[in-house]
C-alpha cells in the first residue's frame, strides 16, 4: 500500500513538472527524454526491495501499474470454480453433509478442474495429534550425558536385617538328650513299658492288624483318657489305676491295659472301615483329620469336648506353644491371656508328626500336680521294643522330653535342610518341621 501511495505522489510530481515548462534543455540522456513509464523503472530502481516475503506473496498477481509486465487483469471465468452451493444440514446430518461435500470435490477433479482442495482435508483428531507431536519437546540425550548417568553412584537399597544366628540342629539334638537323659536320672521322666505295639498280631491275626494304625490308635487312647465312657462295651472305672510302678502317682486316666486293648483289639476294626471307606489298601497311611471325623460320627470322640488345632514348626517355641497352652488350660486361650497354670481337667492332645501320630495325656493329681504322658505305639529300643509311656512329673519336664522327641526323628538330610533354611509357611508341606496338633478336654 506504501508502495502504491509512493507511485501515485511520484506520478504527480513529475506531471507538474512537465505541463510547468521550465524551459530548461536537457539532453537525450536526461530523465525528461524518457516517457513516463521510464521514469518510473528509474524511480522503481532506487526503490528499496521489500522483503521476500512480500514479494513471494504478489509474486503471482501482476502490478496494473508496472508497463514492462503488462497483464490483462483475471476476469471472473477464468477464476477456479468454487464447489456447488449446500444448504446448511440439519441436526445429525454433518456426517452426510461432509459426504456429500467430499463427493463434490471428487467430482470437480474428475472434470479436469482445480478443486477447493487438492487432496481431502484432515480431520480434527489429526491435526490435534500432530499438533501434540509437532508441540512435544522431544528428549535427546547425548553420549556425554549418557555416559555422566552410567558413572552416577546407584540407589543402595537398604539391607534386610539378617536373622539370629541359630544353634544347628545337631548340636540340639546332642543338647536334649543330656538334659532327657539328667531328668530320667532324677526320675523326672519315667518311660513305662507297655504290653504291646501297633502291629503285632498282624502275622498271626489279621482280623486285629493294626500296622500303621497310629491315626486311629492315638485319638482312642484320648477319647478314653478324657471320657471313657465313649470308648464301647467295656467301660472304663475313673478311679482304675495305672499297673506300673508309678501307680500310687497317677490318678483317673487312662490305664496301660486299655492302651494294650486299644493298640490289639479297637482300632483294627476302625482301621479297617476307614481304609475302605476312602478306598485306601490295607496298611496305608490315614490322614487324623479322616479319622477324627469317623470317630466323631460314630460317637467315640465327643465333638463338644474338642478344644482346638495347632501347627507349625515344632522347634519353633511360640507355635509349639499354643499346643502346650491348650494341653495346660484346657481350651484356647488368646495370646494376650496365655498363662500356664493347670486345671484341674483331663486333656488329650494327638500330635502329627513325621507321618506319625503320638498320644499326650494331661494327668491331673489330687494335690494340684500334674503329670504329662507321651504314648508312643511303635516300639521303642528304651521299653523293650514295646510301645511305651513316657511320663513326665511337671510341665518343664515335659517340654524337654517334646523338644528332643521332635528332634531325634529327624535324619541326617534332615538337619542338613533345617540348617539350610528357614521356616516359611508357605512351604511347610515340604518341611521336616511342620506339625499339628488336635486337642481335647474333659
Amino acid at each position: 500500500k506504501k508502495r502504491l501511495e509512493w507511485e501515485k505522489s511520484m506520478r504527480q510530481r513529475l506531471g507538474a513538472g512537465e505541463s510547468s515548462g521550465s524551459g530548461k534543455k536537457v539532453d537525450s540522456s536526461d530523465d525528461s527524454a524518457l516517457d513516463m513509464a521510464a521514469k518510473l523503472e528509474k524511480l522503481n530502481a532506487l526503490f528499496p526491495q521489500a522483503e521476500e516475503k512480500f514479494s513471494h506473496e504478489y509474486a503471482g498477481v501482476p502490478s496494473a501499474q508496472s508497463p514492462t509486465t503488462p497483464s490483462a487483469p483475471l476476469m471472473d471465468d477464468q477464476l477456479p470454480p468454487l464447489p456447488p452451493p449446500m444448504a446448511p444440514p440439519p441436526n445429525g446430518d454433518q456426517g452426510l453433509a461432509l459426504l456429500n461435500s467430499t463427493l463434490a470435490a471428487q467430482n470437480l477433479t474428475s472434470e479436469g478442474e482445480t478443486p477447493w482442495y487438492s487432496e481431502e482435508p484432515p480431520n480434527y483428531t489429526d491435526l490435534f495429534l500432530d499438533t501434540l507431536r509437532t508441540s512435544t519437546p522431544s528428549l535427546v540425550v547425548t553420549p556425554e550425558e549418557l555416559a555422566a548417568l552410567e558413572h552416577l553412584p546407584s540407589p543402595v537399597a537398604a539391607p534386610k536385617p539378617k536373622p539370629a544366628p541359630r544353634t544347628p540342629i545337631r548340636v540340639l539334638q546332642q543338647n536334649f538328650t543330656r538334659q532327657l537323659q539328667s531328668l530320667q536320672n532324677s526320675k523326672q521322666i519315667e518311660i513305662i513299658r507297655l504290653g504291646t505295639y501297633q502291629g503285632r498280631l498282624g502275622a498271626s491275626n489279621p482280623r486285629f492288624d493294626s500296622t500303621n494304625g497310629c491315626a486311629v490308635i492315638s485319638p482312642l487312647v484320648v477319647a478314653t483318657h478324657i471320657h471313657p465312657q465313649h470308648v464301647g462295651k467295656q467301660k472304663q472305672q475313673l478311679n482304675q489305676r495305672f499297673k506300673n510302678a508309678t501307680t500310687n502317682n497317677s490318678q483317673y486316666g487312662v490305664s496301660n491295659s486299655s492302651i494294650n486293648e486299644i493298640v490289639d483289639r479297637r482300632a483294627p476294626p476302625i482301621l479297617q472301615t476307614v481304609r475302605s471307606k476312602l478306598g485306601l489298601n490295607k496298611h496305608a497311611l490315614i490322614i487324623p483329620s479322616d479319622v477324627h471325623d469317623y470317630l466323631v460320627d460314630e460317637h467315640i470322640l465327643p465333638q463338644d469336648k474338642f478344644v482346638g488345632v495347632c501347627g507349625g514348626d515344632i522347634l519353633n517355641k511360640n507355635h509349639i506353644n499354643e499346643l502346650i497352652t491348650m494341653l495346660v488350660n484346657g481350651k484356647e486361650e488368646s495370646s494376650s491371656s496365655k498363662k500356664k497354670s493347670a486345671r484341674k481337667h483331663k486333656v488329650g492332645a494327638a500330635l502329627f508328626f513325621r507321618e506319625h501320630v503320638i498320644s499326650i495325656l494331661k494327668v491331673p493329681l489330687g494335690n494340684g500336680v500334674c503329670y504329662y504322658d507321651l504314648v508312643d505305639s511303635l516300639p521303642s529300643s528304651k521299653a523293650g521294643d514295646m510301645a511305651s509311656r513316657t511320663r513326665c512329673k511337671d510341665l518343664a519336664s515335659f517340654e524337654v522330653l517334646l523338644q528332643w522327641y521332635a528332634s531325634s526323628k529327624f535324619s541326617d538330610s534332615n538337619c542338613s535342610f533345617i540348617d539350610d533354611n528357614e521356616w516359611d509357611d508357605g512351604m511347610c508341606d515340604f518341611d521336616p518341621r511342620v506339625f499339628q496338633g488336635f486337642v481335647w478336654a474333659e
